[in-house]
């Protein structure tokens, strides 16, 4: 497979974070037999793009971004024709001790999407009306989005309705029930906006993918998020009409940690393998990403942000060499990882000059 990725690093931590996620996204085609082509994009998100950089970034078969605000975000959002906000929010066995959940919930497997209408039906002033033909075929496109990412997983799906707004949910329920017909083996459930966070907190494992739309699903991605302990662990794809789409990780610029090669690089990593999943139908590669993650996770390497106990902390490159090594081979893996044992303790001292490590 021949694809081009456009690269958009944005501000702050973005470059930092980005070039693992290439870093890794090069194994994977080494080791499958791909050949990415990656189109580095300049500029900062804070701004619009400039009209040579939104070509590139059109004329790329899909866009990875180092960060996941700005105008430059809403740019290409507009420009991509984009109709959901996917985000997974998983709890690493490895990072239990982040998590404010109780040690009982914290064991169970928990591990969700959430998906987001990015531009759902109108609020219906009057119960009789109906939805405009275009506000109602991209509800369809969100909700057929959910379902499919659903039968990708393990096949259950909750709706959350927006508190007060009865017309505009009748009109997702009547819509949601056609396009289930498509999927017979995804089940749907619908729950009210209340009695879904607080579901969330008690048993967030009976969690497979919630769709919500609006302010409702905004509220619960915080949640969500809050639930894994970092929000450097955590990615964001946004799809549209066709598979091409904008993947990012959700943790912001984070410029007083720019330059001190301390950022955790998974967020943009699981970006890049959320690319690969729905972009380019590369599920098999991005769960070889997935468990390159884990393998480093078990092993005990840590960035600043989940630094905990007996953990040796490494820096934002390095934590990349080492997923990317543990995708090429073992005897890659174990050279990288003897190189980090060998030179000690010596990126330790950075520490002490981070404030805000816990909220990457």
């Amino acid at each position: 497979m021949e694809k081009t990725i456009a690269m958009l690093p944005g501000e702050g931590i973005g470059s930092e974070v980005l070039a693992q996620a290439e870093k890794v996204l090069r194994s994977i085609g080494t080791r499958f037999g791909h050949r990415f082509t990656f189109v580095q994009v300049g500029g900062g998100l804070s701004g619009p793009l400039t009209e040579e950089q939104l070509s590139s970034c059109l004329a790329a078969d899909s866009v990875l971004a180092g960060v996941g605000v700005g105008r430059g975000i809403s740019q290409l959002s507009q420009e991509l024709n984009l109709k959901a906000n996917m985000r997974p929010a998983l709890l690493y066995p490895q990072l239990a001790g982040a998590s404010p959940l109780a040690p009982a919930l914290v064991k169970q497997d928990i591990d969700l999407m959430l998906v987001q209408a990015l531009a759902g039906i109108r609020a219906l002033e009057q119960g009789e009306e109906s939805p405009a033909p275009k506000e109602e075929e991209d509800a369809v496109r969100v909700a057929r989005i959910a379902f499919r990412a659903a039968g990708m997983r393990r096949g259950g799906l909750v709706f959350v309705e927006q508190p007060g707004q009865p017309a505009r949910n009748r009109c997702w329920r009547e819509l949601l029930g056609k396009v289930a017909a498509g999927f017979p083996r995804v089940s749907l459930r619908i729950m009210g906006a209340t009695a879904a966070a607080a579901e969330l907190l008690q048993d967030p494992a009976r969690f497979d993918v919630i769709l919500a739309d609006g302010v409702c699903g905004a509220v619960l991605a915080g949640e969500a998020a809050g639930l894994t302990g970092s929000a450097g662990m955590m990615s964001c794809a946004m799809i549209g009409n066709d598979r091409r789409g904008l993947y990012h990780p959700v943790l912001g610029p984070s410029p007083d940690m720019a330059g001190q090669n301390l950022a955790n690089p998974v967020g943009a990593v699981y970006a890049g393998a959320l690319l690969l999943k729905y972009a380019f139908d590369l599920a098999e590669e991005c769960a070889a990403i997935e468990a390159a993650v884990q393998r480093v996770l078990d092993d005990g390497y840590r960035t600043a942000d989940i630094m905990t106990h007996r953990c040796r902390l490494v820096s934002c490159d390095c934590f990349g060499d080492l997923i990317a090594a543990a995708l090429t081979s073992p005897l890659l893996y174990r050279r990288v990882s003897r190189g980090i044992r060998d030179a000690g303790d010596s990126f330790a001292p950075l520490r002490r000059r981070v404030t805000g490590a816990a909220q990457l």
